[in-house]
C-alpha cells in the first residue's frame, strides 16, 4: 500500500469513529499514518483535551495509542489490552469527557465529541472481552501462552545458582518498529524462575516492554568466562505483594565503584513506577572455563 492511500485510510477511519475533520487534520492525525500498521485498523478514537493540551486516544484491534504531538516535542504510549481495565464516559453539555482506566494510571479527555465517545467505549468494551496478548512480531494473539513458556534450552542447576547470585543484567529490547535499545537493569528472581525489572513508565525500555513484548537479557560478570542470555516475554506485573517485593529489592542502596548509593531507577524523574514480570522461554548458559 501507498504512503498516500495508507494516509487516506487513516483519516478515514478516524472519522467513522466520530472525529471531525477539524481533529483529522491535526498535528495528532497526521501524525498518526508513522504509528498504525498498514494491516491495522482503527476501531475508536477520541480527540480531547488532557494535561498538557489537545491529545488523542486510539483503539486498534491490536493495542490502545496515547498521541500527544507538541511543535518541540511527541509523548506516545501504546497499551495493551490486557492492561485496561475499562473506560468511563459522562456526557456534558455539548460535550463528553472520557477516562481510560488502565493498569499503569489513567488517561482523561475532556472536550470529545458525544459520537467519538460512545464509539470508543464501546470499542473499548469489545476488545477487552478478548483476553488474548498481542504479539507485535507475529501478529498473534498469543491465547496458548497465558504466562507459562516452553523453555528450548533447560537450564542446569549451575546456571540458575549463576542468575541468583547476580541482581545485574543488559537488557535488550526493541519498540514496534524494531529500533533496538540496551540497558543496564537490576532484576529480582522469583523461586519459580520468573525474573522482575522495576523502571519508570517514561523511560525507553518501558515503552518498548509495552510495544513489543519480546526482549533478551544478558548476565555476565567482569573478569569471568560465564554467561547467561535469556530470551523472554514481557508483561505488566499486576500483583501487589510481587510489586512490593520487587521494589523493596531493587531499591535498596548497592555498593558501585563510587560508593554505596541507591540504584539508577531512582533517579529517573519522568512517570509512575512500574514492574516487569520477564518469563524466559530460552536459556543458554555458557561457561567458557570447561572445555
Amino acid at each position: 500500500m501507498s504512503q498516500s492511500k495508507h494516509r487516506d485510510r487513516i483519516k478515514r477511519e478516524l472519522l467513522q469513529a466520530g472525529l471531525s475533520w477539524l481533529s483529522v487534520i491535526r498535528a495528532e492525525g497526521r501524525y498518526l499514518p508513522h504509528i498504525i500498521y498498514e494491516d491495522e485498523h482503527i476501531g475508536g478514537a477520541i480527540y480531547g483535551v488532557g494535561n498538557s493540551g489537545w491529545c488523542i486516544l486510539v483503539a486498534t484491534e491490536k493495542r490502545v495509542i496515547f498521541l500527544d504531538k507538541k511543535p518541540f516535542f511527541t509523548t506516545k504510549d501504546i497499551l495493551t489490552y490486557d492492561i485496561v481495565s475499562g473506560v468511563l464516559s459522562n456526557s456534558v453539555w455539548l460535550f463528553s469527557s472520557v477516562t481510560l482506566q488502565t493498569r499503569g494510571g489513567e488517561y482523561a479527555l475532556k472536550y470529545v465529541n458525544h459520537e467519538a465517545a460512545s464509539k470508543f467505549a464501546k470499542y473499548i468494551e469489545s476488545r477487552r472481552l478478548n483476553t488474548g496478548q498481542y504479539d507485535q512480531r507475529s501478529g498473534r494473539f498469543m491465547y496458548e501462552f497465558d504466562d507459562q513458556a516452553y523453555l528450548q534450552d533447560i537450564p542446569n542447576q549451575e546456571a540458575y545458582d549463576y542468575i541468583a547470585e547476580h541482581d545485574v543484567g543488559f537488557l535488550a529490547s526493541t519498540d514496534a518498529n524494531g529500533q533496538p535499545h540496551g540497558t543496564v537493569v537490576h532484576y529480582y528472581l522469583e523461586n519459580d524462575g520468573k525474573i522482575y525489572i522495576l523502571t519508570k513508565s517514561a523511560s525507553k525500555k518501558a515503552r518498548n516492554l509495552m510495544e513489543n513484548n519480546r526482549a533478551a537479557m544478558t548476565i555476565h560478570e567482569t573478569g569471568s568466562l560465564k554467561t547467561v542470555q535469556i530470551d523472554v516475554r514481557t508483561k505488566v506485573e499486576t500483583n501487589p505483594d510481587v510489586q512490593e517485593r520487587v521494589f523493596k529489592f531493587v531499591v535498596q542502596e548497592k555498593n558501585y565503584k563510587e560508593g554505596r548509593k541507591a540504584p539508577p531507577v531512582t533517579s529517573l524523574k519522568d512517570g509512575y513506577y512500574m514492574v516487569f514480570r520477564l518469563t524466559p522461554t530460552a536459556i543458554v548458559f555458557s561457561n567458557y572455563a570447561k572445555k
